[in-house]
């Protein structure tokens, strides 16, 4: 049971876009096509360097080793890439340690609604957009394809396609789950989960939703509203929800907010997660709306 809560609601990157032939340099394909030339391996975590119990080298077989690519390499990756972008005519930006193709230029009114967007996992580290959007593309028209990218230039192994509707979504599952990529290698593709909302408990008793948009405000993107309450079991601390518009959003949110959620606060061990799906805003009474942050 909850009480006293209140809510508040608080209502490009450049496009890189392929270039004739002629002019396709390494220096242009740097820029087109963010971080893949960045190839810094060993600043990789200690942890993706060595095993973790035995502190030996891994394997020669192991995936890491693997997704090193010599520079010819690299560059065929990279007018791969090229290629696709000039036949889709779609954008690619890097933001936040993930690469972006899409949307469609002629795409016309809102994003896809949830349920349109598949997760993509286990993904060889040195394949590319190149390679994962022609696959996925036979399901259906693509919104947009997210790959999540190391600094070293490798992918960080997953990815997110959002497709137009969402039986396309469906039957890129029903088609593309366990499919084999390369030889002995089979992705995973199940249903993306679109949650937009952190759930952030033990907050100090003084704090009230302005305060804490105050404070999230400059470090979080696309905040819709914040709702802080309180329960019947301890009245001496607070809660909150803050929800997103969109689940990269949240996400990023989080995965700024997370690191600092200790000295969040002064004197309080703030701890923030995602919101269970089924925790409604119904489920918090005494509500009060405003437009404003100030």
């Amino acid at each position: 049971m909850t009480t006293g809560c209140q809510y508040m609601d608080c209502s490009n990157e450049d496009d890189v876009r392929p270039e004739s032939a002629e002019r396709r340099s390494d220096d242009n394909m740097k820029r087109k096509i963010p971080k893949l030339f960045r190839r810094t391996f060993y600043k990789d975590k200690k942890s993706d360097l060595f095993c973790k119990k035995a502190k030996k080298p891994l394997s020669k077989n192991s995936s890491l080793e693997n997704s090193l690519l010599d520079l010819d390499a690299q560059v065929k990756i990279n007018q791969n890439i090229l290629d696709l972008q000039e036949r889709t005519g779609l954008a690619m930006v890097q933001k936040n340690g993930q690469r972006k193709l899409g949307p469609p230029r002629d795409w016309m009114g809102p994003p896809p609604a949830p349920g349109c967007e598949v997760f993509v996992g286990r993904i060889p580290r040195n394949i590319y957009e190149d390679v994962i959007y022609p696959i996925f593309n036979q399901a259906g028209e693509i919104y947009e394809m997210r790959l999540m990218m190391n600094f070293s230039g490798t992918n960080r192994g997953f990815c997110f396609i959002m497709y137009a509707k969402p039986e396309y979504a469906q039957k890129a599952i029903d088609l593309l789950n366990n499919y084999e990529i390369r030889p002995g290698w089979c992705i995973g593709v199940v249903a993306s989960v679109n949650n937009c909302r952190l759930h952030v408990t033990d907050l100090p008793f003084h704090i009230d939703a302005q305060k804490l948009i105050q404070k999230i405000w400059p470090i979080c993107e696309d905040i819709d509203k914040v709702s802080v309450y309180t329960n019947t079991l301890n009245t001496k601390v607070k809660h909150a929800l803050i929800s997103f518009k969109t689940h990269r959003s949240a996400a990023m949110a989080r995965r700024r907010l997370v690191p600092e959620q200790s000295t969040f606060f002064d004197k309080s061990d703030v701890r923030i997660e995602w919101a269970h799906p089924k925790m409604l805003i119904s489920d918090v009474v005494s509500t009060k709306r405003s437009n404003t942050i100030i």
